[in-house]
């Protein structure tokens, strides 16, 4: 994946849970061009990361470059990872949620998406996806380089273990 920029925020201004951890949206994957609803995406990603107010993002150029433009798989993933970026800083975590489960079902790798819906899931309860999730991301070494971000996710997936036990 080509990240064009990772950023550290606390995903408490995000998403509510807090954790923080890096926050990598995606351009495009392949030597694709992107044009029009495409770059208005990623530019609306990028003021969503930098904080910009929740009711001037908007969702319309990353559904519609969805639906009507020419991308690889892998750009259709990123794509949606950055709708799920923007639908999350808008506080609409269900439906980033699905963008971030979406964005996973087409990705190749693990990475930051599955990041993202690990902590969306948490988030709004769905404890076992939040889990396989972190499972994921601990196995694939996601963050092997990275003690204290190992950390966070190894407590995080505690904690949503720990709270599925509970509430059986």
């Amino acid at each position: 994946m080509k990240t064009t920029t990772n950023r550290f925020a606390t995903f408490a201004i995000l998403t509510g849970v807090m954790l923080t951890a890096g926050i990598a949206h995606a351009g495009p994957e392949s030597d694709t061009t992107l044009n029009g609803d495409a770059d208005q995406c990623f530019a609306e990603t990028e003021r969503a990361v930098s904080g910009a107010e929740a009711a001037s993002l908007s969702t319309a150029p990353c559904t519609r470059a969805l639906r009507f433009e020419p991308i690889s798989r892998q750009d259709r993933s990123a794509m949606l990872h950055n709708r799920g970026i923007i639908e999350q800083a808008q506080g609409d975590l269900e439906s980033a949620k699905t963008s971030f489960a979406r964005a996973v079902r087409l990705s190749t790798t693990v990475d930051s998406r599955n990041l993202a819906l690990a902590q969306a899931a948490h988030r709004l309860g769905d404890l076992p996806l939040a889990v396989e999730q972190y499972d994921l991301l601990i196995e694939s070494g996601y963050v092997d380089d990275d003690s204290a971000a190992r950390e966070r996710i190894l407590s995080n997936r505690q904690k949503a273990a720990a709270s599925m036990v509970a509430g059986q």
